[in-house]
């Protein structure tokens, strides 16, 4: 999100850096990303990101055995998606890991305190 600011921001501010200093480039963004950038191709990406996370919300609630084809299936996607899409999106497999982990954890307290100390 920090980068979709500073693009953003950059876009805002005039845009194109000076000679004697040009902008910082955000930490694990590919430098072509500014190269040829315009509010028109921005606005594109952020429209395929907006899609993208629908598309991963959705793979994210189905159940863990359907989940993994359907994120495996979106990674592929995103692999081909927009520099901003490939540079930003989260780790999907990383995230429904956590959220199975988190899910058993607390299945496992209810459980827990239906049956009590014995």
């Amino acid at each position: 999100m920090a980068t979709l600011m500073m693009l953003q921001n950059s876009s805002q501010a005039g845009g194109a850096p000076t000679e004697s200093a040009p902008a910082p480039t955000p930490a694990g963004v590919e430098e072509h990303l500014f190269s040829s950038l315009t509010p028109e191709l921005l606005t594109a990406w952020l429209a395929e990101m907006r899609s993208r996370y629908a598309e991963a919300e959705s793979a994210l609630t189905l159940p863990w055995p359907q989940s993994q084809s359907a994120i495996k299936e979106l990674q592929e996607r995103l692999k081909a998606g927009n520099p901003l899409v490939r540079t930003i999106f989260p780790s999907l497999q990383a995230a429904r890991d956590t959220q199975a982990r988190t899910e058993t954890h607390l299945l496992m307290v209810n459980l827990a305190l239906l049956h009590g100390p014995g």
